[in-house]
């Protein structure tokens, strides 16, 4: 949830290369994905993202594509595509049960 409110933000990231995170940052674009524990790595990156300093116009682009991203409706979505995925797993799942038992 960080990564996504410092993007909607308009903010460089630097994070772990970790699943969870590494779905809510396109690397080299809205920021750098570092390999867990390398510290040197994370100095490295957070040295180069200081050095390049962001212009007002990368910004922007990292706050709109958030923003078209992660609307309510495609929440929305989303939640729904999850929740009929799980039905259909314990539908299949019990009807398995139902029938071994037979």
């Amino acid at each position: 949830m960080v990564t996504l409110e410092a993007r909607a933000a308009g903010l460089p990231i630097v994070a772990a290369d970790l699943e969870g995170i590494r779905e809510s940052i396109e690397n080299e674009d809205d920021g750098l994905l570092i390999p867990p524990k390398d510290y040197i790595a994370y100095v490295q990156a957070i040295d180069r993202l200081l050095r390049q300093g962001a212009t007002a116009a990368e910004a922007q682009r990292r706050r709109e594509r958030v923003a078209a991203r992660y609307t309510w409706p495609r929440i929305a979505a989303r939640y729904l595509e999850v929740f009929r995925q799980v039905q259909t797993e314990y539908r299949t799942q019990r009807s398995q049960e139902v029938a071994d038992r037979n």
